[in-house]
Formats: C-alpha cells, structure tokens, sequence
C-alpha cells in the first residue's frame, strides 16, 4: 500500500492543529486519571484514550493529502483523490463492522514512513462470510513537505 500526497497549505495545518493539541490534552491527561479515579481499570482507560486520540491523528495525518492523492492496495487499481481514498477505507469498515486495527511499529527514514499494523475482524457486513481474519502488514507513506 502506498500514498502520494500533493502539497497543502501550510494554512490548512493551523485549523487541524488547534483543537487537535487542545483535544489531546484532555483526552491523553485528564480523561484517564478521571476515569482510573472511578474504578474503570487502567487497560480500560488506555483504549478509550487510544480511541479518543485517534479521531485527532487522522485529521492530522489527512490535512497534507492533495487532491491528487493515491492510495494503492495489493497492487490493485489506485484510489486517486480524497473521495475515493476515503470509499476505500470505508469498504474495509463495512465489510469488517469489528474491525481491530492496531499500529505495531512506526519507522521513519528521510520523508518515508512504515506504518506497521494488524488488522482483525469479522467478514460480517453485506454479502459477509463471517470468517474472522487475523493478518499483519504495513503502509509506505512517502511525505513530501
């Protein structure tokens, strides 16, 4: 899986910066310490703080996808521009409603970046087999800024 980004301007990244560092904040702070105090448990408390940080992360990560951004799975026929790149994503959330991807390690080497990751989920969503899965890869993300 690969992504070419276009250039975005540097404008763009005020408006996703912003409430992304007030947000995170709270979330990675404040909302564990207040839900550890009422007993949930700290593993608990993580995820909801990994979730709760997340919804941030790809605001930030989107902001420098230009229009003519792609996305390219397996080799396959490349989803050019935000729209499709996000009907990709979203085929993979219908197809796998209890989808559990988690990042197992970031590497970083000049302006390219391995994300490495496993996905998990059931194959229930329309037209589903309701096979589990259970695979491993990473993405290459090339960021030109």
């Amino acid at each position: 899986m690969s992504v070419q980004k276009g250039i975005a301007s540097p404008f763009n990244f005020l408006f996703l910066s912003a409430p992304e560092g007030i947000s995170f904040g709270f979330v990675s702070v404040t909302l564990p310490y207040i839900l550890v105090q009422h007993g949930i448990r700290v593993g608990q408390a993580a995820g909801i703080t990994a979730i709760g940080i997340s919804a941030n992360l790809w605001r930030f990560l989107w902001a420098p996808m230009g229009e003519d951004g792609t996305l390219t799975v397996n080799n396959g026929k490349p989803a050019v521009g935000r729209k499709q790149i996000a009907a990709t994503a979203q085929s993979y959330m219908e197809a796998f409603p209890d989808i559990r991807l988690t990042m197992d390690s970031l590497t970083v080497q000049k302006n390219t970046y391995r994300y490495y990751w496993t996905f998990k989920g059931t194959n229930t969503g329309p037209g589903g087999t309701g096979n589990k899965v259970d695979f491993s890869g990473f993405e290459e993300w090339t960021m030109n800024f």
